[in-house]
Parts: C-alpha cells; sequence; structure tokens
C-alpha cells in the first residue's frame, strides 16, 4: 500500500510537470495511472487490511499519526538536515512539523465536535 501511495503521489507531481512544460497527453497519462494506483490499488489493499474503521477509530489514528509527524519525524529529520548543513531542508522540515500539528488540533477539535 505504500509503494502505491507514492507512485500515486510522485505520477501527480509528473503530471503536473508534463502539464507545465507542455505535454498534455503525458499528463494525462501519469493523471489516469496515478488515479488507478490510488483508487483501485492502494483502496483494494486498504479494504483487505481494514484500514478505514469507525469514525472514532480513524480520528484517533489520524490524530496519533499527525502528532508524531509534528513531535518527533519531523523535528528529527529538522534536526538531522541542520547538523547536515542543509538548511532548506531544516526549514522545509520544521514547516511540514507545523502543519501537522494543525492537522492534528484539527482532528482533535472534529473528535470533540462528534462528541
Amino acid at each position: 500500500m505504500h509503494g502505491e501511495a507514492l507512485a500515486h503521489a510522485k505520477y501527480t507531481l509528473y503530471a503536473q510537470h508534463a502539464q507545465q512544460s507542455g505535454n498534455p497527453a503525458l499528463a494525462r497519462l501519469f493523471t489516469a495511472v496515478s488515479d488507478v494506483e490510488l483508487q483501485e490499488h492502494f483502496s483494494g489493499g486498504a479494504a483487505l487490511a481494514g484500514t478505514v474503521g469507525t469514525t472514532s477509530r480513524n480520528l484517533a489514528t489520524a490524530i496519533a499519526g499527525e502528532t508524531d509527524e509534528s513531535t518527533t519525524m519531523y523535528p528529527t529529520f529538522a534536526q538531522q538536515a541542520k547538523a547536515a548543513g542543509d538548511t532548506a531542508a531544516a526549514t522545509l522540515f520544521q514547516h511540514n512539523a507545523t502543519d501537522e500539528a494543525g492537522h492534528a488540533q484539527a482532528f482533535q477539535t472534529a473528535r470533540k465536535d462528534l462528541g
């Protein structure tokens, strides 16, 4: 499933690049294959794996993932990038950590709103 999700994300970006490069036919091909990767391959695997559960479970899983990304994963990546002298990567990872914290908060608010 990770490979299918990554293929979807990459092919979406490839399609954008192809469109911007003046190759709309290639952009449509990347988009079509990207859609299959997500809607058929990833979704089929997710259904078999029981990835989607109750609303409460889905929110708990999302909150845990976003919290880990904002407090552990991206801050660690930022520290590593900074230590390696890659300030652009460090800045990106710090920005991502802030975004993920906002996502976690939004999911927590949604969970409270559901009661």
